[in-house]
């Protein structure tokens, strides 16, 4: 079988062909248990070093001591970055605040050689959207978060089963300014990661919500953080 090696420079906007299991095939519900796919793994063998210079300096605008959430499309659209994070306001209350910060088209393929049209068109524009966000459910993202990462680990080269797709970064900022950081990848398939999928979505549509439907989105988030929790805690350790 051919080797498989997806990096970001190669593999967005070229066809990727890759075998896919039966299994994978005759199954197109969401997987309700765990696996050996069901994980994140190191944000380096997917990312390359230019790439993530190039998000951090268009779409990071603030710490995120709570959580980040990078999405990379593989195609033409643009990339967005969101980040709960606490802050001081003016009257020195502390708060919690939710940033999304969108690039209207591909950062990476408006900058890459393989664009023709690469110095003849406009800049890529970003636009930012802040909003409140409770601390509770910023304590339960973080937390969920903070488990999935603590399992992060290589993903084996013969579960590589599936097309090149969309990618999610999840990162958490420490005290110190280093940070903990996962990829979810096309590969992740289980309950774990389908539940960071869906925390995903709900944090693009915080992103987009006005502030009457924010109230009970963050009420979502902070239900579905809380489930993925108890899910990875009540995970059974795999026999050796």
């Amino acid at each position: 079988m051919k080797s498989i090696h997806r990096t970001r420079q190669l593999a967005r906007f070229w066809t990727t062909f890759v075998f896919l299991t039966s299994a994978a095939l005759a199954d197109p519900q969401p997987d309700t248990t765990t696996g050996p796919t069901d994980h994140l793994i190191p944000p380096t063998s997917e990312v390359d070093a230019a790439y993530r210079t190039l998000l951090s300096q268009k779409l990071f605008v603030t710490p995120a001591n709570y959580a980040r959430v990078v999405v990379m499309p593989s195609s033409a659209a643009g990339e967005t970055a969101i980040a709960i994070y606490s802050g001081t306001q003016a009257s020195g209350r502390k708060n919690v605040f939710f940033t999304c910060t969108k690039a209207d088209k591909n950062l990476w393929y408006s900058a890459s050689p393989s664009n023709p049209n690469r110095g003849n068109e406009p800049p890529v524009e970003i636009t930012r959207r802040d909003a409140p966000f409770p601390r509770s459910a910023a304590v339960a993202v973080s937390e969920a978060l903070r488990e999935m990462l603590a399992r992060t680990k290589p993903l084996e080269r013969e579960n590589r089963i599936v097309l090149d797709g969309t990618d999610v970064e999840f990162e958490i900022e420490d005290d110190t300014q280093t940070a903990l950081r996962g990829l979810l990848t096309p590969y992740a398939k289980g309950q774990l990661t389908t539940a960071l999928h869906g925390l995903t979505k709900l944090f693009t549509n915080y992103c987009d919500a006005g502030r009457a439907q924010r109230e009970q989105l963050a009420r979502q988030i902070e239900a579905e953080a809380n489930r993925l929790v108890q899910a990875l805690h009540s995970e059974k350790p795999k026999a050796r």
